[in-house]
């Protein structure tokens, strides 16, 4: 049945000068430094809040205005994978790591967290005087802080009071929260190592006027912390123990922690983004994600698992349904996608443990999903000469009307014939929201609003993007 579609605003086009205001609010020409020339399409990041952002890959830095979308056209990334660091002003940074895909768009969502706002994910830990040193405690984790080991971003010794703040990486957060969870992967010895992570967490120590302090360099911290039993399936009595480095922009291993009792101990060298759990030689590989009757789904989270408690990574597909991965090369693994944050799982693939002939990317077997849980889109974009737009992406939503703020908007991109052909899971959230952007022109459509009445496939025909 094609679905009636209501045009409710114009959005106004942002300006060269970037001073007005757009739902896609960036666009950038210029393409990321390379380490190994992989060019994908575009890159899109998009947090659930409204406010400005930067995303820094390698020693490139893009900024947002707002609107809680960056688009990055023409990106060049790291063939083995390039770290994704999502900042704003009083938030948390976050990680996260991207496998580009030849040619392809895609896509990340993060979701960030305020910094001196409590939730079930960050806290506030109890102060402590610098001169004296202390022990902040929470989330079953212990540090202890000697004293004078902290120092201000100019490296000078500071002797007042350390407000610590911190957000709790633990082995079901992905559950309930799988936008805060971090990718990590190092390279050791020339092997490509990827890290099942079992818990961290994610430090900020403020002063009273809320600059920023840091651990001073060459001390060591005592770190101590407890997990339950759902925690430790799988576990090794020994875990790799590392740190992201926001200077080189890299994950760092700084030791282990090891199993004493009912308690993992170690010793940190820098309070920040930490993690801890056991690493795995891996391999990148691909694998197709659609229904079983053929049609691509984009932008769908999946999760890799070994036979921990944890994921082993979390990633989306791209525009044409692939997700680059990197995979254990010691170890069976299931592959797994969940209906909404892991209150369902739906589908679900096990692999053996895969043999590695060299090549560069390893072919995994489709991921194929019952179609029952999904709607077909159909339709097109057409310009001003109502010709179909051949380079074009489609943002589809619904609650405010940028579009930021909402769990459930997603970005597809056209075919190479400019038409759209996908499947996207069902919702009974009304309306949905769909909005074209011209990549060659930079034009945006309306936003139209179309009403969801959970057919099997939504023909929304033409949008036009004539301005």
């Amino acid at each position: 049945m094609k679905i009636r579609l209501l045009i409710l605003f114009s959005i106004i086009i942002l300006a060269s000068s970037c001073t007005k205001e757009q739902d896609i609010t960036t666009i950038i020409e210029e393409p990321f430094t390379p380490i190994t020339n992989i060019e994908i399409e575009s890159l899109v990041v998009t947090i659930k809040e409204d406010i400005p952002f930067t995303v820094t890959i390698d020693d490139q830095v893009f900024t947002s205005l707002g609107g809680g979308v960056l688009l990055m056209k023409n990106v060049l990334l790291s063939k083995m994978g390039s770290q994704v660091v999502v900042r704003s002003t009083g938030y948390f940074d976050e990680v996260r790591y991207v496998i580009p895909n030849l040619g392809a768009n895609h896509h990340l969502e993060v979701e960030l967290s305020k910094i001196k706002v409590e939730s079930s994910f960050c806290n506030e830990f109890e102060s402590f005087d610098a001169a004296s040193g202390g022990v902040f405690s929470g989330f079953r984790v212990n540090i202890e802080i000697e004293p004078n080991a902290i120092v201000d971003a100019a490296g000078n010794i500071y002797d007042g009071t350390v407000r610590v703040f911190a957000c709790n990486i633990f082995a079901g957060a992905y559950f309930s929260n799988n936008r805060k969870f971090p990718h990590h992967v190092t390279v050791q010895d020339g092997k490509f190592i990827t890290q099942n992570i079992g818990g961290g967490l994610n430090i900020v120590m403020l002063d009273n006027l809320d600059n920023r302090l840091f651990l001073k360099e060459g001390v060591e911290t005592k770190l101590s912390f407890e997990l339950q039993n759902s925690e430790q399936v799988g576990l090794p009595d020994e875990l790799d123990l590392t740190y992201y480095d926001f200077t080189e922009n890299k994950w760092i291993n700084i030791g282990a922690v090891v199993k004493q009792g009912d308690q993992w101990e170690g010793k940190l060298s820098h309070l920040g983004l930490v993690t801890w759990g056991p690493s795995f030689e891996s391999k990148i590989a691909r694998i197709r994600v659609s229904t079983e009757d053929g049609v691509v789904i984009p932008n769908k989270q999946i999760y890799l698992f070994t036979d921990l408690a944890t994921p082993h990574c979390v990633a989306f597909t791209d525009n044409e349904g692939y997700c680059t991965i990197p995979i254990p090369l010691e170890t069976s693994f299931t592959i797994r996608t969940f209906q909404s944050l892991g209150a369902f799982i739906f589908a679900d693939k096990e692999f053996p443990i895969v043999t590695y002939g060299g090549e560069e990317i390893i072919e995994l077997e489709d991921f194929l999903i019952d179609p029952a849980f999904f709607q077909v889109y159909l339709g097109q974009v057409l310009d001003c000469n109502e010709q179909v737009v051949k380079n074009s992406a489609l943002v589809m939503g619904n609650e405010s009307n940028n579009f930021a703020g909402n769990e459930v908007s997603s970005y597809f991109f056209s075919r190479g014939n400019g038409t759209f052909h996908f499947a996207q899971l069902k919702t009974e959230k009304n309306p949905i929201k769909m909005q074209a952007f011209d990549f060659d022109t930079d034009n945006i459509s309306d936003v139209y609003n179309t009403w969801n009445y959970q057919e099997e496939t939504v023909e929304f025909g033409s949008l036009s993007i004539c301005q």
